[in-house]
């Protein structure tokens, strides 16, 4: 064979072929992937490389696990619509607007991202992306959730190689906690003003820990009046599924709600967060409350609201969804449900009396 000429490849094999000119990668790697109308094969370019030997080797590569070369082409964007596409639109499971406005939330932090092949981006891209924002630990762990989905749904459709996002880490400290508890003052501003409505809705919020939307997407039978219960979660492993047992004093306010028979304690669909947000700024407003407080101090309360009464520190984790050693199972005993129950019902603030709203029936 004459020196410098490559060795022909088999039929449908495909092809390296060297491009005229000075080029920094001047060797163009073509697949037949498809046969058109008269039965002859579409070709497809793989990519181009500095040297033959690595074109071959790309070549190679492609015939031990052969893929769409126009996948490989995609950007994170591209992705990212296909991967939208099939959980929300085509997907099976239903998903609330508010879950999907906090993906497509998530997405706009991503604009760096937006424009690199997919295949190209590495753990620090992703990394430095969230190093360089600015907002809450809450709304980068959107951040981060969204890449780690985006990358799982490149990799199951040979897109990508290796999940990079799977290194990728939150550096900045969890300022979820972080707020300031109400005051008792104020505590019982909203008991003397609980027969207003929505005024009950934070109460039942101070009482039980629950993160905004873990209560607004609250289904109705995951209320248990019988054993006085409440299960759910939405964010972390440990969070996730918990179980809160239902204080004597906000009892008589949950079943009241309850008797409505809506999809949640709150109405007859679920309701958005910006619109209880705005329904709790004007509630504290009409009790007289001139402290400003977010809805996350509810939960910041009921925390603060447990040690001071020197409640159990692993019963506090287990109400709050914390992540701490023996928290996280789903299943709860009777002897923890007895523990769960003991520790909220060492808080104490109610400064009211129940004749408005009848006979407590807390069991």
């Amino acid at each position: 064979m004459p020196r410098g000429r490559a060795m022909r490849a088999p039929n449908g094999y495909g092809s390296v072929t060297k491009l005229s000119g000075k080029r920094r990668r001047p060797f163009m790697v073509k697949v037949d992937t498809v046969m058109d109308e008269r039965g002859y094969p579409k070709s497809k370019i793989l990519g181009y490389f500095a040297t033959r030997e690595e074109a071959n080797i790309a070549l190679l590569e492609y015939h031990k696990n052969p893929y769409n070369p126009d996948t490989k082409k995609l950007s994170f964007l591209e992705v990212y619509e296909l991967w939208f596409e099939s959980k929300y639109i085509k997907g099976v499971r239903t998903y609330s607007q508010s879950s999907i406005q906090a993906t497509k939330a998530a997405l706009k932090k991503c604009e760096p991202l937006y424009h690199l092949p997919m295949k190209e981006i590495r753990t620090l891209h992703m990394q430095n992306l969230l190093d360089s924002l600015s907002c809450s630990h809450a709304s980068i762990e959107f951040v981060k959730v969204l890449l780690s989905q985006v990358s799982r749904y490149a990799l199951q459709f040979d897109i990508i190689e290796k999940d990079y996002a799977a290194f990728v880490k939150i550096q900045q400290p969890d300022d979820d906690e972080h707020g300031i508890a109400f005051s008792l003052e104020d505590i019982k501003k909203l008991w003397d003003h609980v027969d207003l409505p929505w005024v009950d809705s934070i109460l039942i919020y101070i009482h039980t820990g629950w993160r905004a939307n873990e209560l607004l997407q609250m289904p109705i039978e995951n209320i248990d009046l019988f054993s006085a219960t409440m299960r759910g979660g939405l964010k972390t492993v440990a969070g996730k599924n918990r179980l809160v047992p239902i204080h004597e004093d906000i009892f008589p306010l949950i079943k009241a709600r309850m008797k409505k028979q809506n999809v949640s304690l709150f109405g007859p669909q679920f309701m958005k967060y910006s619109t209880y947000r705005n329904i709790f700024y004007r509630t504290l407003k009409t009790a007289g409350i001139t402290t400003h407080y977010t809805l996350h101090d509810c939960r910041h309360t009921f925390e603060t609201l447990l040690n001071n009464a020197g409640a159990n520190d692993v019963a506090i984790d287990r109400l709050m969804g914390h992540s701490s050693k023996g928290i996280g199972k789903s299943i709860y005993t009777h002897k923890d449900l007895t523990e769960l129950r003991k520790a909220v019902s060492l808080i104490n603030t109610k400064i009211y009396s129940f004749d408005l709203l009848g006979k407590n029936n807390y069991n």
